[in-house]
């Protein structure tokens, strides 16, 4: 039998869509347009979201990755935007966040680069944040 107590705390924890928002909006209307394949972290008391701007087959898709943290899980500041430019990339893809203590955040971005076959990959490291040096 499980304990009344821990089928609340899993109860709290489960999709509720008649509360959902949107935390981050597509970047211009259209199909084809978004703002998504987002990866989460917690640290430092605040979660840090990474997330892939995209655009139309022909027209950019994967353009850029954002990072950003929020105190709510509700409003996201921005801490980067890396565009696939900066890194060579053809596209870039869903973005991978983690917690790893020595580097405090870390990050993990697919990227496809024209004309070569499969992925690429690099780690990427947390922003600086006002204030404070980069880790």
């Amino acid at each position: 039998m499980i304990p009344e107590e821990t089928v609340a705390q899993v109860a709290a924890l489960m999709p509720q869509p008649e509360r959902s928002v949107v935390a981050v909006a597509p970047p211009a209307p259209g199909e084809g347009t978004w703002a998504g394949a987002p990866s989460a972290a917690c640290g430092d008391g605040e979660i840090y979201l990474a997330y892939r701007l995209r655009r139309p087959e022909g027209q950019g898709r994967g353009y850029a990755v954002v990072v950003a943290r929020s105190a709510d899980g509700v409003h996201f500041e921005t801490l980067l935007t890396i565009r696939r430019e900066e890194l060579g990339a053809e596209s870039l893809e869903r973005p991978g966040l983690a917690a790893v203590p020595e580097l405090r955040h870390a990050g993990h971005q697919a990227l496809a680069r024209g004309g070569a076959p499969g992925r690429s990959s690099g780690r990427l490291r947390r922003p600086a944040q006002p204030g404070r040096a980069a880790r």
